[in-house]
């Protein structure tokens, strides 16, 4: 059971020592930050879910209860949250949700050790260490792993949502900085519980909340002005984009019967003729990540070529006809998802890629490969060099079987495409499936050492993979949140949905829906997109601030630790 100490100027530190009290804290946290996320998505619950947690990190009688407990709870609600991931890898989804797990025990612990030793106000020091450790766990380790950071809960993903005021600061210092503002709310709210439990006067409650309130007032109230200020209303230089949405199963991809492969195709170029038809007629139209069945890249080509003039190929070459002819005939810019091979490099290269067919039918030059790919789902970390470990790895973590080797090469350049109009040219750059969901992976297609150098993103998704789960709206939100970082405008093109286009003020504008689904269903959208000529401070230094603010974190956790704190028993305030 909790005890609390006697001594009276310990009130405001309960000695809990309750195992059930320590889940019940850890539950109710994990709680409100499933619900914070889709679906339901209630978003404001962000705003005070860290708030039992860390009230435990302050209260915990000993740091070894607070962490098993806290891991248990947290391994469950990774469990839960991951649980799209099984149909995909079994063995990895276990194993990603007990590494993820570790982060929210971490910051318990961390934050107790800073509060301890400085007794600074919660406002402050929760997110100072809450957002150092989702920077970590979002950058670091084969790419880190994004996914459900706190900021990400306040994006929007469905049109009827709007405008979201709160996510306009992440053009300073990316979606950390979203996580930031709500991270402090939390502080806040720890502060004032904390302060409630103090025996003292109404006056001397006030004045240790005072720095705390003013911290907190600061940052809300400073990130709703700017958040108004900065909501811009769509400019008058705008381009029509279509978006074409498959319906596609991850079967019929992976082995595809003609007879299914062919109703496919045809079901994709009916779409893109009413697209085509739509006034205003699209200038752009895009297509899902790897919807044509071959490779169609000039290499590759040419093997397909020799085979047909020999007589031993087979209608590999008809599909890239085919998007050739619709582009001349349609007169369209035609963005195409498809593999790449590269037939004459030992071992003979992969990619998953992004090819422009121009209006004369030619394919551009130009054709971009995913770089940021996806760990285990895309490549083997760790064990290239190690064939009997790599097999191991094949064998319980690959969604393809034993024995299947399905790693890609990563691409070598972050290709801007150029689409020509009247008088100028739109620039365009294309992440690929997930990399929408990584700050720097945008971060780098949009910017350079110029300066901005994308006029709208177009992304090539196949969300197929993870059927009936809310995984495709978890994506919108992050996708929401790079339009702001860099105030780009967005097109998402992605088999079996979400497929949408965002504007730079990261609302959802339109989507492609039927019979009121998002997901699992095929359809088009047209939409004109509004290009935004703001370049942003985020676009300027990056992830910088963020990294910085790591690396106070851990000199103030390593100056506390140095001071022998004790983990044992209330802090004395």
């Amino acid at each position: 059971m909790a005890r609390f100490q006697s001594n009276a100027d310990r009130i405001a530190s309960p000695q809990v020592r309750s195992v059930s009290f320590h889940f019940a804290l850890a539950a109710l946290s994990m709680l409100l930050l499933g619900l914070a996320f889709p679906s339901p998505g209630w978003w404001p619950l962000a705003h005070i879910a860290l708030v039992p947690m860390t009230l435990m990190a302050s209260w915990a009688d000993r740091g070894k209860r607070l962490f098993w407990t806290s891991f248990v709870a947290s391994y469950l609600w990774w469990l839960v949250m991951l649980g799209w991931l099984i149909g995909v890898t079994g063995g990895g989804y276990a194993a990603l949700a007990a590494y993820m797990a570790l982060y929210y025990p971490a910051f318990l612990l961390l934050w107790r050790l800073i509060d301890r030793r400085h007794q600074w106000p919660a406002a402050i020091t929760v997110p100072l260490v809450f957002v150092s450790l989702e920077y970590i766990r979002g950058t670091f380790l084969q790419g880190g792993m994004a996914w459900f950071g706190l900021g990400h809960s306040q994006a929007p993903y469905l049109p009827s949502h709007g405008n979201r005021w709160l996510i306009q600061v992440a053009d300073l210092a990316g979606d950390w900085t979203i996580s930031f503002v709500v991270a402090a709310t939390n502080g806040f709210i720890v502060d004032l519980i904390r302060a409630s439990l103090t025996p003292s006067h109404n006056r001397s409650r006030l004045r240790a909340l005072l720095p705390s309130t003013i911290l907190w007032l600061l940052i809300f109230g400073g990130t709703l002005f700017y958040g108004v200020a900065n909501t811009r209303p769509p400019s008058n230089n705008t381009v029509p984009v279509a978006v074409i949405q498959t319906n596609i199963s991850q079967n019929n991809k992976l082995s595809p019967t003609t007879e299914q492969m062919v109703a496919d195709w045809q079901r994709l170029i009916e779409l893109t003729r009413q697209a085509i038809a739509h006034d205003p007629k699209p200038l752009i139209i895009v297509w899902p990540e790897t919807v044509v069945p071959f490779p169609v890249n000039p290499e590759q080509r040419a093997v397909y070529e020799r085979q047909r003039a020999d007589g031993t190929g087979g209608n590999e070459l008809l599909f890239h006809e085919a998007i050739s002819a619709l582009a001349l005939e349609q007169r369209v810019h035609l963005f195409v998802g498809s593999g790449a091979v590269l037939p004459d490099t030992h071992p003979r290269q992969r990619l998953n890629s992004v090819f422009h067919y121009l209006p004369t039918g030619e394919q551009s030059p130009d054709w971009y490969s995913k770089i940021d790919r996806v760990p285990f789902g895309e490549y083997i970390p760790w064990v290239e060099n190690w064939p009997w470990l790599k097999a191991l790895f094949l064998k319980y973590l690959s969604p393809y079987g034993p024995g299947n080797d399905y790693s890609l090469t990563p691409g070598d350049r972050r290709v801007v495409f150029t689409v020509p109009r009247d008088s100028d040219s739109i620039r365009v750059t294309a992440p690929i499936c997930f990399e929408d969901a990584f700050a720097r992976s945008c971060l780098a297609l949009c910017y350079d050492r110029s300066g901005k150098r994308s006029d709208i993103m177009l992304n090539l998704t196949n969300d197929g993979w993870y059927p009936g789960t809310d995984q495709g709206l978890q994506h919108v939100q992050m996708a929401a949140i790079r339009s702001v970082e860099n105030r780009v405008p967005m097109a998402r093109s992605v088999n079996t949905g979400v497929s949408c286009f965002i504007d730079s003020n990261g609302r959802i504008v339109s989507i492609v829906e039927k019979e009121g689904r998002v997901q699992e269903v095929d359809g088009l959208a047209v939409h004109t997109m509004a290009i935004d000529s703001r370049s942003t401070l985020f676009g300027k230094v990056g992830t910088g601030p963020v990294f910085v603010l790591m690396c106070v974190m851990f000199l103030l956790a390593a100056e506390s630790l140095s001071k022998r704190p004790s983990f044992r028993g209330p802090p004395k305030r």
